[in-house]
């Protein structure tokens, strides 16, 4: 049985706020019964704010706890909602987006010269500013370091990267023997070496370039089998993903201290596609027993960037294609049964999908088929005709 003089006892006792410099200044007048009353009020809601509060009113009289509803604080909040905002049609096929110094940018191939054209969107205006020629051809871009950096390749010059100047959309330096996946972070360009010229062998170096110089500054052998296909850099360095074969070590880590890879991390993978973000890295995969020939990329990986070691079990993500880290969760492509074609989150909290969008065709590229730029909650897709659509995150 509540012994209600106990709980009595407890409420009595709860510290409760001094509120006699409010009542001491309230406006003298009305009846001294009306100020009695106002007394009485003022302490029970020194009572009801109490340390204990409602809660313990509730407990001292009935004995039952009173339920907190959920907060944004304890849930994360709601998943954002997806909402397709602008088409822009950019004039051919668009083969790689990505997105800094103010613009979206857009690498656009086209059956008539010029070949290739890096194409600049406002995204105030959903407009296109600038279409930037690329002298050969490309299939992927990175923006850092107040540049563009554009991966191109011909066979009479092998593998570069041309250096976009924002401010005049111009091509303003070339880095000979640099070459696709390019990335910016600590203060560098990161990309895969170049091919030579005439050469159709997949390189097996990273390469380091000061974009001071725009030099070569240091060349990274990648103990991976084939070499890496994709390049990303998290908080604390660069991380190279193999290309697509299953074949041990898939992932490797290098120390921009050092300019060496310190750490190789065996995955049951053979996925493309990474994002690095919040500490770890998110890769594709299959579950333990699962036949890759039957089922494509059935689940997400998660990689602490610290350790190097692989978080918790596989998680049941069918075709995970990821492509960015923001807004509480990992954002990827998928293509699903029946031709339908996504974007999805994968939520951080709850690492389950919670906010999904169809969106019409994916352009057919080796690069992400879309971007992330959480500066502006937006995200930017490839389409498989000449157009580019923009969703916002609301």
């Amino acid at each position: 049985m509540i012994d209600v003089h106990e709980r009595l006892r407890e409420l009595r006792e709860a510290p409760a706020p001094d509120l006699w410099p409010e009542v001491s200044h309230r406006p003298r007048g009305g009846s001294r019964k009306g100020v009695q009353w106002a007394r009485i009020g003022v302490a029970g809601l020194a009572l009801l704010v109490a340390g204990s509060g409602v809660a313990v009113v509730f407990r001292a009289f009935v004995g039952a706890p009173v339920e907190q509803q959920p907060s944004e604080e304890t849930t994360g909040g709601a998943p954002p909602r997806l909402e397709v905002t602008a088409t822009v049609v950019v004039g051919g096929p668009p083969t790689a987006i990505a997105a800094g110094e103010g613009a979206m940018w857009v690498v656009v191939q086209s059956p008539d010269p010029p070949r290739t054209e890096v194409v600049r969107i406002d995204p105030m205006t959903n407009e296109i500013v600038a279409r930037i020629p690329v002298p050969h051809g490309s299939s992927d871009l990175a923006v850092g370091e107040e540049a563009v950096w554009v991966a191109t390749y011909s066979r009479d010059e092998g593998g570069a990267l041309a250096r976009i100047d924002p401010s005049t959309n111009q091509i303003v330096a070339t880095v000979p023997g640099a070459g696709g996946s390019p990335t910016v972070g600590d203060g560098a360009v990161w990309a895969v070496a170049g091919r030579e010229p005439g050469d159709s062998s997949v390189p097996d170096q990273v390469v380091r370039i000061d974009p001071d110089s725009n030099r070569i500054v240091a060349r990274i052998p990648i103990p991976i089998e084939p070499p890496p296909f994709d390049l990303e850099v998290g908080d604390q360095g660069v991380w190279a993903l193999h290309s697509g074969v299953r074949e041990e070590p898939d992932l490797a880590f290098i120390d921009p201290l050092t300019n060496a890879v310190t750490t190789t991390v065996a995955l049951d993978t053979s996925g493309i596609y990474m994002a690095v973000g919040g500490g770890h890295v998110w890769v594709s995969g299959w579950p333990e027993g699962v036949d890759p020939a039957a089922s494509r990329y059935p689940a997400a990986l998660r990689i602490n960037e610290g350790s190097a070691s692989v978080v918790g079990e596989p998680i049941p993500v069918e075709d995970f294609r990821p492509f960015g880290v923001g807004e509480g969760g990992v954002w990827f492509t998928t293509w699903r049964r029946f031709g339908e074609e996504r974007i999805c989150r994968l939520s951080e909290e709850t690492l389950l999908v919670d906010a999904c969008l169809d969106v019409a065709s994916f352009a057919h590229t080796s690069a992400d088929l879309a971007t992330l730029d959480p500066s502006a909650r937006t995200i930017w897709v490839l389409n498989y005709s000449d157009t580019v659509t923009r969703i916002d995150l609301l």
